[in-house]
């Protein structure tokens, strides 16, 4: 046999092995990094917006107006159903907390009693997709703003219907007197601002973070100028993290060159909307926009912990002890990040998906794409196990190869052996 061609076949092999580990079977998801194995977990889901898992390993789908329950044995049913779009739910004790329209409700699953918790969430803008968790008996609920930066315009559609609506503020706030053509900040669309103009706080305030306590009903800020929330959770320490998107180049007060953000969200925390983004005012030479407010809770908002290239990209995150696995829904990708700000590439989705959750489950992480409608399971402890197959097929093929050399050789000399006998008798 050439020699050159049992070295091609060998390496063909290794590489074609390889291959094979870094992608997930059907689906075309590339493993970016060396961990772990992706399954389907579930499928014809399409247009689901969250999921979560009750203790029993049964599986809720939420879609815009409905919740679905997916025993483990595959059966699904029923449990909810409401006009109001459904943006996120969680789960404890036997029951669902979903937010839904401007309340957050819950859904006892025994008995099927429905209980508004928190009404009159000012959510009807451009950023009404709220989040909630739940952490040691309270559900934070993130409000988003109603603009994109602080103004009414001709870009916030609701304001045709809701034309007396605006972003309310979580405190009072103090003005500039800046205008963009007829409009100012914090009023509804057509009203003009002076300088030194106070604007009361509402209640509940937009682009905030707010708590319900499940015990005494209390409903408290925990932090405000957070504008809108793509995600949210705590880590092993109690910590809570967001990811936060940035200010479009649109609207009355158009913003350039701003990003999406992950802070770690401290209690009574500012973060800086609609006067600050990513640490920076928006007067400086990054931004170059006028400012809104003429006082501020503090001249230097906390700065991110992690600042992602793409704006209107981050979509969602969920926390595994002190590692953050957030989606970049722009660019497909799953990425990891720790708590010193270094980023680590982990899944890379197909371009037509839409990824819409993440979440983590008994130590594995579950990843929601709602256009074709999949759930899929990420096993990142998995990754011995994937080697050691790796290594068996490697040596089971390196085998082969090794016992079809030998035959081929074996053939090659008595084939040989019989010519120099025929010569001979010639």
């Amino acid at each position: 046999m050439n020699r050159k061609v049992g070295i091609f076949l060998i390496i063909s092999l290794i590489i074609g092995s390889l291959v094979g580990y870094k992608y997930s079977s059907g689906y075309d998801i590339q493993k970016v990094s060396d961990h772990g194995e992706v399954n389907l977990k579930g499928k014809d889901i399409k247009g689901a917006v969250d999921f979560v898992f009750d203790n029993k390993e049964n599986i809720y789908i939420a879609f815009p107006h409905e919740i679905k329950k997916i025993s483990n044995s595959g059966d699904s049913k029923r449990v909810y159903g409401d006009e109001a779009e459904i943006y996120s739910i969680e789960y404890l004790k036997g029951k669902i907390y979903a937010y839904i329209g401007n309340e957050v409700k819950s859904i006892d699953l025994d008995s099927y009693e429905v209980k508004s918790l928190v009404k009159g969430i000012p959510n009807i803008g451009d950023y009404k997709n709220g989040e909630i968790k739940l952490n040691r008996n309270k559900l934070y609920i993130s409000v988003g703003a109603n603009t994109n930066s602080g103004v009414v315009g001709e870009d916030n559609i609701w304001s045709g219907i809701h034309n007396e609506s605006c972003d309310i503020p979580t405190y009072g706030v103090v003005l500039k007197g800046t205008n963009y053509g007829s409009t100012g900040a914090f009023v509804p669309k057509g009203s003009s601002t002076i300088r030194n103009q106070k604007i009361k706080g509402g209640n509940i305030g937009n682009a905030s973070i707010i708590t319900y306590d499940l015990s005494s009903k209390e409903i408290s800020t925990y932090g405000y100028g957070i504008r809108n929330v793509k995600g949210m959770d705590f880590n092993k320490d109690g910590n809570l993290y967001a990811g936060v998107g940035g200010m479009e180049d649109r609207g009355e007060r158009p913003v350039k060159g701003d990003y999406d953000y992950i802070y770690k969200i401290e209690k009574g925390g500012w973060y800086g909307w609609p006067d600050y983004s990513g640490g920076d005012s928006l007067d400086s030479p990054r931004f170059g926009c006028s400012l809104l407010l003429n006082e501020v809770p503090t001249i230097s908002p906390p700065s991110p912990l992690y600042t992602n290239k793409n704006l209107s990209g981050i979509e969602s995150l969920s926390i595994r002890d002190n590692i953050i696995y957030f989606i970049d829904n722009k660019d497909k990708v799953l990425k990891s990040l720790n708590l010193f700000g270094a980023t680590t590439g982990e899944l890379k989705f197909p371009e037509d998906f839409n990824l819409k959750k993440v979440k983590i489950h008994n130590n594995n992480i579950y990843i929601l794409e709602n256009r074709e409608g999949m759930i899929f399971k990420y096993d990142i402890d998995s990754i011995g196990k994937k080697y050691d197959n790796i290594i068996v097929i490697l040596l089971l093929s390196i085998l082969l190869i090794i016992i079809l050399m030998i035959i081929l050789l074996k053939k090659s000399l008595v084939k040989s052996k019989e010519l120099r006998m025929k010569k001979r008798e010639e």
